[in-house]
């Protein structure tokens, strides 16, 4: 099972790797402070599928998910305190990021596996993604640049029977995908797999490891413009992104602080931050300069979410 896809359709639509390598060179990813911003997401829950779908994905279920989400993106976590002492001037706290549930569409079909556009030849299909449009049996998206569209279903990434190398968690549209068009843009939004949603006060019944919901809160990172915290490099390079602890590719299950002391950093990894890859219990922080991040790319891609504070009166 792969945590995430979100990455792999860059690497496999070269003319939108193109795309987003020529947004990079007009410095359009400067990172900016929140100025005292806050966003309000509406979301449209899609849940797609046969019965075995429909009946795990109760709209209890979904409510706790949209819970988790405000719990985890407002810090207050009752894993929180999980985070090590090296790591605590690093938190984000409260993102003033709140999310509500405008709309759950339910597409009941005889669909038992959707696909995520992939191919067998290294390459990628937006408009195959077929749980995202109607006339695939999947669900078309809601207003896509005034709703947060999130997609529920039993998928792979190419629709073929689950294998070692097919099976994803979910994957999602970095904000700036949109502006390379057509399906890019009727699509934006995230895919999560049925039975990872949860929460951590409500686990879902089965997906273990990766049922108390932060499969969505991972995916929605990446919606809001962030990226893994390893930067996606080899494994054999310590990279990183902002100003996070260089590390050696993706933490997988439940590491233990500190883990890879001094591989790439002296801190060792910060494999509890949403953006790695470890098992949801493991998960428990967002940092401040992603928290910056998330409300840069705001400003450029995600308008309609973002609240500025009114200006007072000037004095004269």
């Amino acid at each position: 099972m792969k945590r995430c896809g979100t990455n792999e359709i860059i690497n496999r639509d070269a003319g939108l790797k193109a795309f987003i390598t020529s947004l990079k060179n007009k410095s359009i990813f400067s990172k900016a402070s929140i100025n005292g911003s806050s966003l309000s997401i509406p979301v449209v829950f899609h849940v797609v599928g046969n019965s075995t779908v429909q009946n795990y994905v109760t709209n209890t279920r979904i409510q706790n998910q949209l819970q988790e989400l405000n719990v985890d993106y407002s810090g207050v976590n009752s894993d929180i305190t999980h985070v090590p002492s090296v790591f605590q001037s690093q938190k984000a706290g409260d993102m003033k990021i709140s999310f509500y549930t405008h709309q759950i569409i339910r597409r009941t079909t005889t669909v038992t596996l959707y696909s995520a556009g992939f191919d067998a030849f290294g390459g990628m299909d937006p408009c195959q993604e077929s749980m995202k449009y109607d006339s695939l049996g999947g669900s078309n998206s809601i207003d896509p640049e005034n709703y947060f569209n999130v997609w529920i279903c039993n998928f792979t990434s190419d629709g073929q029977p689950p294998s070692a190398n097919n099976q994803l968690l979910g994957y999602a549209y970095y904000p700036y995908f949109k502006t390379f068009g057509g399906c890019y843009a009727t699509g934006d939004g995230v895919v999560i797999l049925y039975n990872s949603i949860g929460s951590l006060s409500s686990p879902g019944s089965s997906g273990y490891p990766y049922n108390l919901g932060r499969t969505l809160v991972h995916e929605t990172g990446h919606y809001l413009g962030l990226h893994h915290i390893w930067d996606d490099c080899p494994d054999t390079q310590c990279c990183g992104v902002l100003d996070l602890p260089l590390q050696a590719g993706p933490n997988v299950g439940k590491p233990t602080h500190p883990h890879r002391l001094g591989i790439c950093s002296s801190t060792g990894d910060m494999f509890m931050n949403y953006m790695d890859y470890v098992d949801d219990d493991t998960y428990c922080m967002f940092s401040g300069s992603q928290k910056n991040s998330i409300y840069t790319d705001a400003e450029l891609y995600r308008q309609s979410f973002l609240i500025t504070p009114t200006p007072g009166p000037t004095s004269t």
